[in-house]
């Protein structure tokens, strides 16, 4: 497993909104942490700029003992292997089976012909359907993803980030459109990847509730800025009013 760590990191885009303002940070290996802010607080940019989705402007950001803002596409490809992206609009590709989603998280180590085929080996679908057990929904791997509920999508999301047997996994708002029961049960699905794996999770969300729920560590921004990080228990409702402008209940 391998430490993040993010040295003074901003980014200012060309419009001149500046999303992050000198962000400093260590991530230990196994952490589970959960990154709490408003929409427009720099919580996707954040994550973005960690697997360089997004560039920054200024700072270093380091995965283990190799530094991210200054990889070359050969190394950054290698380094993106180990970091597994879930995306709050999943990304998924409505008219293929969940299966075909879920191996797709293989392309990064396949070669160019063979991703181009769809060519994955017999132990590359077997894991794919053991994702799938994982997160249970392998009853649904031959279904077209447009016919899955939003959470089942969730899944598959995630059944395919650990294709990659990731080192870390970042999960940028995975339950922003989901139900409450069903919130509950994808970051519970998470958290368990967390304690059984050691995979660090690094996750966006904007509800107190849930942060204090399922982060061992919760990081706040507020304008770009990091404003709290500590444990979930220091989100009591006075330090959520003074530093962050929320309500304890959304």
């Amino acid at each position: 497993m391998t430490e993040l760590r993010l040295e003074n990191v901003s980014k200012t885009y060309g419009n001149g909104t500046v999303a992050l303002r000198d962000i400093s940070l260590v991530i230990e290996s196994g952490e589970f942490v959960v990154v709490l802010g408003k929409s427009g607080s720099g919580k996707s940019t954040l994550l973005r700029c960690i697997n360089r989705l997004v560039e920054p402007s200024t700072g270093r950001i380091f995965f283990g003992d190799r530094e991210i803002t200054t990889a070359s596409t050969r190394t950054l490809r290698a380094i993106r292997r180990k970091i597994g992206m879930i995306f709050q609009e999943g990304f998924l590709v409505p008219r293929t089976t969940v299966l075909t989603n879920v191996l797709t998280g293989r392309l990064g180590a396949t070669s160019i012909w063979a991703s181009l085929l769809n060519l994955f080996s017999a132990d590359e679908v077997q894991a794919a359907l053991r994702n799938l057990d994982r997160l249970g929904i392998a009853d649904k791997a031959w279904d077209k993803v447009e016919s899955l509920s939003g959470g089942q999508k969730q899944r598959v999301g995630i059944a395919r980030a650990m294709m990659q047997k990731p080192d870390i996994l970042l999960a940028d708002e995975p339950v922003s459109s989901l139900d409450p029961a069903t919130s509950h049960s994808i970051l519970t699905a998470l958290s368990e990847i967390n304690r059984r794996d050691g995979v660090t999770l690094l996750c966006n969300l904007h509800i107190p509730e849930l942060a204090r729920q399922f982060g061992r560590r919760v990081l706040a921004l507020k304008a770009g800025r990091l404003v709290y990080d500590g444990p979930p228990d220091g989100l009591d409702s006075a330090t959520l009013q003074e530093f962050y402008d929320l309500k304890e209940t959304p």
